[in-house]
Parts: C-alpha cells; structure tokens; sequence
C-alpha cells in the first residue's frame, strides 16, 4: 500500500516541479563555482569571461 502512495507523490506536478528546481540549483552552482575564481574585488577576471562562451 505504502508504495503505491510513494509512486502517486512522485507523479504529481509539485514533486516533478521541485525535483526541476533542484536539478537546476545543482547545474548552476557547479557552473559557477568552476567559472568565478576570485570573491575578493569586483573586477571580472579574463579566464572568467572566456568560461561564459565556451560550451558546457
């Protein structure tokens, strides 16, 4: 019984919605973290520009 509920929760749109918004928190924090290397000016680094054209 208990694993038909499971799979009926995991169907609904509001599951699927917050699985996509995690999904994506993950992509861009990976992304950026590989992207912005240095936190301690404002000034955006070459190697951090060239990050944004190259494919992912």
């Amino acid at each position: 019984m208990w694993r038909c509920v499971v799979e009926v929760s995991r169907a609904s749109p509001l599951f699927q919605f917050k699985e996509f918004l995690g999904t994506y928190n993950k992509v861009t924090e990976n992304c950026f973290m590989d992207c912005v290397k240095d936190f301690t000016n404002r000034e955006v680094k070459p190697e951090e520009v060239k990050m944004l054209w190259q494919p992912v």
